[in-house]
């Protein structure tokens, strides 16, 4: 799968902001609030590259057809809503209060993490039951794919449109960096977080580039999730 090979500039561009960023959180410690703070410029920097992602995608959009223009959409809409994500909708920008379920504040999606937190403590199994819970459902998911007979039929078909294949490596990457986040909240964890979301901003990008190949969009082999006529 060449069309998976990342992209050498985006990877150079990640690395070098990467960098830039830890180099100032290890000289200057006393700063490194400044540095991580929501709406910051680690922060501001992510979903400017949301930004770019879904920009590029509106432009897929507009010269495609079929397959192509629902892998740009989808694209797109997820580089919009990441960027949303991060800026928390505007709530903080347009100082608006967000509703407030179970004491939690809830103006991201990845709040979405803290309510099933908070509700399993309050249902007394704790993180240990929840992440069991999430393992057994992301099992069962996994096993229906599998019984269906789909999963070779489905591995060909998102091999085929590399831009989804970046976008699960994307949600990996904002995945891992909640889970980082739940963790704890020591400022190397907070850093570690922001740079995963940075990651995936970046693999965003991967995928919207991948909308300029006509190459892999226009093998269109049948849709796996589709039966067959």
């Amino acid at each position: 799968m060449s069309a998976l090979r990342p992209d050498r500039s985006v990877i150079a561009t990640y690395a070098v902001a990467a960098v830039t960023f830890v180099v100032v959180f290890l000289a200057f410690p006393g700063h490194r609030d400044g540095l991580l703070v929501e709406d910051g410029p680690l922060e501001t920097l992510t979903a400017g590259v949301f930004v770019i992602a879904a920009g590029v995608g509106v432009l897929a959009i507009r010269r495609s057809g079929g397959t192509a223009r629902r892998v740009a959409w989808t694209v797109t809409v997820f580089a919009t809503l990441a960027f949303l994500d991060e800026i928390s909708f505007g709530f903080r920008l347009f100082d608006i209060t967000p509703p407030r379920i179970m004491d939690i504040d809830v103006d991201s999606l990845h709040d979405v993490f803290d309510l099933a937190e908070r509700a399993a403590e309050r249902a007394g199994i704790g993180r240990t039951g929840l992440a069991a819970l999430t393992l057994a459902l992301a099992g069962v998911l996994v096993a229906v794919v599998v019984r269906s007979g789909r999963l070779p039929q489905l591995v060909a078909w998102v091999g085929d449109h590399p831009a989804v294949a970046w976008i699960g490596i994307s949600v990996g990457l904002l995945v891992t960096a909640v889970g980082l986040d739940l963790l704890g909240t020591t400022d190397p964890m907070r850093l570690g977080e922001e740079l995963l979301e940075l990651a995936g901003a970046s693999a965003a990008v991967q995928a919207a580039r991948r909308l300029r190949s006509r190459t892999p969009l226009s093998l269109v082999p049948a849709d796996p999730l589709v039966p067959a006529p």
